[in-house]
C-alpha cells in the first residue's frame, strides 16, 4: 500500500513538473467529430485522475460488503459476551467444605 502512495506521488510530481515548466504548450485531441485543445498537463493528468476515480468505484461495493459484515461480527460478539455473562452468573461456584466441617 505505501509503494502505490509512493508511485501515485511521482506521478503527480511529474504532472506537476510538465505544467509547470510547459505552461503554453497546448495539445489538440480529436475524437469522432469532438476536438479539444488544452495544456499537456491537463491532457495527461485528466486519464489519470478518471482512473483513479474508476478504481474507487469498483473498490466501493467490496468495502462497503466488509463494513456490513464487520458490523455484524460485532454485534454478534456483543451478543455472545452477553450471553456469556449470564451463563457466569447463572453458575454457582461451589467452595469445597473444610475437613473441620466434615469432622462435626
Amino acid at each position: 500500500m505505501q509503494f502505490l502512495l509512493f508511485v501515485a506521488i511521482v506521478i503527480l510530481l511529474v504532472f506537476g513538473l510538465l505544467a509547470v515548466q510547459n505552461p503554453t504548450t497546448v495539445v489538440t485531441i480529436t475524437f469522432i467529430k469532438w476536438t479539444r485543445s488544452n495544456s499537456l498537463a491537463l491532457m495527461l493528468a485528466t486519464p489519470f485522475v478518471a482512473g483513479i476515480v474508476t478504481g474507487i468505484f469498483l473498490l466501493v461495493p467490496s468495502w462497503w460488503k466488509k463494513t456490513k459484515q464487520a458490523r455484524a461480527d460485532k454485534k454478534r460478539i456483543q451478543e455472545l459476551e452477553g450471553e456469556l455473562l449470564n451463563a457466569v452468573e447463572r453458575t454457582s461456584v461451589v467452595e469445597p467444605v473444610s475437613e473441620s466441617e466434615n469432622t462435626q
